[in-house]
């Protein structure tokens, strides 16, 4: 189980706020703050998103400098490499985002149609027959709005979560590693930089 220590260390490390860090864990901030103040224990729900979230953080650590190594020969190709890969990262963000709005809005909308299909009653006074045909009818239409909802439940929309803060981290790692490497260009000392008396 994660300690209440390492949530804050991560926060740290990721460089955010309490508000947002709250916000990515799905919880409230009041409620984060009682969890590293150790008032509270960690939820379980909570303990999978950070364990998660900080072997993304190594992973897309690794793999960067791993890419990056492999398919570059030097400093300037490593440089044109990261922006390259920097670019298809945000896309691919982009694109993830876009998909992680469309659940969103297809969870509520098919939350709310199986409520109402549910809460449907037939027409006072029809014979039997014609009950029987209403509740094969509901039936279906529940069934079919329950397969599209599970479609874009809350373990699909947590995955889609998780894939957007991969890409995320991933960016970061890309950005710091350019930082990285712009900087020891820039370097004083070159031919052509001024010397100071």
């Amino acid at each position: 189980m994660i300690k209440a220590a390492n949530i804050k260390n991560l926060r740290f490390a990721l460089g955010v706020r309490q508000v947002d860090m709250a916000k990515f864990l799905g919880i409230s901030s009041p409620l984060l703050n009682l969890i590293e103040s150790s008032q509270r224990s960690v939820p379980p729900e909570v303990d999978k998103r950070i364990a998660w979230s900080e072997k993304v953080i190594q992973e897309a650590d690794k793999t960067f400098d791993k890419d990056a190594n492999k398919q570059t020969l030097s400093n300037q190709n490593s440089i044109r490499f990261a922006w390259k890969a920097l670019s298809q990262k945000k896309m691919d963000l982009e694109n993830a985002e876009l998909a992680y709005a469309i659940l969103l809005r297809e969870n509520v909308e098919f939350s709310r149609k199986v409520y109402l299909l549910r809460k449907l009653r037939p027409t006072p006074g029809i014979n039997s027959k014609q009950l029987s045909i209403y509740e094969a009818w509901k039936k279906y239409m529940v069934r079919k709005a329950e397969i599209k909802l599970e479609s874009a439940g809350p373990e699909v929309i947590l995955r889609m979560e998780m894939k957007i803060a991969a890409i995320r981290a991933e960016i970061d790692c890309i950005e710091k590693h350019l930082t990285l490497k712009l900087a020891n260009r820039k370097q004083p000392g070159k031919k052509g930089s001024a010397v100071k008396n």
